[in-house]
């Protein structure tokens, strides 16, 4: 419930909008959790992500920008995360990385491997990976949030993403990034 905070000060959106400090538009304010409408620098827009673990890192990011205002001392700290999201049911271990959502003008490949009982599909936006939905491959999580967070190009290997036997540990994170 955002309404109490309507006319306030606040921008309020989806939630209370913020910074990528998380610091709201009103002096000494900062929002964590399924409030926060947050900037992700990661993916260049405003979000907001209703799952216990963004709000456990906001809450950690927020105290120490809390902490260094309050010192006027230190460097701030961005919240720069990429959102997962993960449950076992019927046997098959899901998981949700980053933006997992076909918007308009993104691209999606999938992959599947019957043998191995695994399916993946990942969203592109250009030519970086923006999210990804894993079924039965968690092992694949780290090295996508890797090719996220450093806003990799992958520019010249999306095909490659359809191929089941493709390792995409083979991406070279510290080639050229993409901005």
């Amino acid at each position: 419930n955002t309404e109490v905070f309507k006319g306030q000060g606040f921008t309020v959106n989806q939630g209370i909008q913020v910074n990528e400090y998380l610091e709201t538009g009103v002096g000494d304010i900062w929002a964590a959790g399924d409030i926060a409408e947050y900037w992700s620098t990661v993916f260049e827009h405003y979000e907001v992500v209703g799952n216990w673990n963004s709000a456990f890192v906001q809450g950690r990011v927020a105290g120490l920008n809390m902490v260094t205002s309050l010192q006027g001392e230190g460097t701030r700290t961005p919240f720069a995360d990429i959102s997962t999201y993960s449950i076992t049911a019927l046997g098959s271990h899901v998981t949700f990385v980053g933006d997992a959502f076909l918007a308009s003008g993104r691209q999606s490949v999938s992959r599947v491997d019957p043998a191995s009982a695994f399916y993946e599909r990942f969203f592109f936006t250009g030519d970086r990976l923006v999210g990804a939905v894993i079924i039965n491959k968690f092992e694949d999580k780290k090295i996508l949030e890797t090719l996220m967070k450093g806003r990799v190009s992958v520019a010249g290997v999306t095909g490659a993403f359809e191929d089941p036997s493709f390792d995409l540990s083979t991406i070279r994170i510290n080639e050229q990034r993409s901005r």
